[in-house]
């Protein structure tokens, strides 16, 4: 399944995404925060924008706590455009028509986007910790990620699409403190109840920071290739003996250590994710209502 080809989005106010020649979402720094690295946004948003294609109509989802560059995105497109939040909005939108609701109970009728945007949003849904400003915490369920993928379902046209992303990595576990959820493949298919998966794709996080992540050259066998690293690190911090766990915290400046910071498109087979106070992966999809 291929990337859906450039459409009239790809810049409105300020560059959102760009493809690159394999047909790839290129990282946006543009919504990096140095806390974070490079935050998992400079992925999910390009890809989100990305796939909007020839809605006219669209809801966005967890839009009070976006990235102020999404908003201005979001605001300025030449359709109609929706939002909900749990939380209210620090300011009023200006062109966004805003639902303030549990994702789960919207106060809007059926069939009514052609395209739903959820970036990293279902992975909180129905936590104890879910990540809002109020108060008054959501309705807490184990099955809240799956509730809202329904209503959000709901609420699309037949032959909509729902457009999510969300965390990704070795297994299924909570993760930053059980503020949110981790996925893997089994559990994402759980979402095929209520909506049939059209396509998706993996991201990881790669630097010099985090060796267990690096990936082989061309022809190079990747045991040898993990083991030469190790040396490579053992003789820069004259260390003997480090834990697996230890491994990410220790740099190495080395050529042979596969790139800078960023974001790349692997097989779903290759994740080492773990998400150490960190997302190192994600899956960014489609979905769509099949009736």
């Amino acid at each position: 399944m291929g990337v859906n080809k450039i459409n009239r989005f790809t810049q409105v106010i300020v560059p959102i995404f760009e493809i690159d020649d394999k047909g790839l979402i290129k990282p946006n720094p543009l919504f990096h925060r140095p806390v974070d690295k490079l935050h998992s946004r400079c992925i999910e948003y390009p890809f989100a924008a990305s796939r909007i294609g020839d809605a006219k109509c669209i809801l966005d989802v967890g839009t009070v706590k976006s990235a102020p560059a999404w908003i201005s995105w979001l605001e300025n497109l030449p359709i109609e455009v929706y939002a909900t939040d749990y939380d209210e909005p620090f300011k009023p939108f200006e062109k966004i028509k805003f639902y303030q609701a549990d994702i789960r109970k919207l106060p809007i009728p059926d069939n009514t986007f052609d395209k739903v945007i959820a970036v990293s949003v279902i992975e909180h849904i129905g936590l104890k910790l879910p990540q809002v400003l109020t108060d008054k915490i959501p309705d807490v369920s184990e099955d809240g990620d799956l509730e809202a993928v329904r209503e959000l379902a709901r609420v699309l046209k037949p032959g909509g699409e729902l457009i999510m992303t969300m965390p990704f990595g070795m297994k299924d576990d909570l993760i930053l403190g059980n503020q949110a959820r981790s996925y893997t493949i089994d559990s994402i298919k759980n979402f095929d109840i209520v909506i049939k998966i059209v396509h998706l794709e993996y991201y990881e996080y790669q630097s010099k920071d985090m060796v267990e992540n690096i990936r082989p050259l061309a022809n190079v066998e990747q045991v040898s290739f993990r083991n030469k690293i190790y040396k490579k690190v053992k003789s820069l911090s004259g260390i003997a003996r480090f834990s697996k766990d230890q491994r990410h915290l220790l740099r190495v400046e080395s050529d042979e250590v596969i790139g800078e910071v960023t974001w790349r498109n692997i097989p779903f087979s290759q994740t080492r994710a773990v998400h150490r106070n960190h997302i190192e992966g994600v899956v960014c999809g489609v979905w769509k209502k099949v009736n």
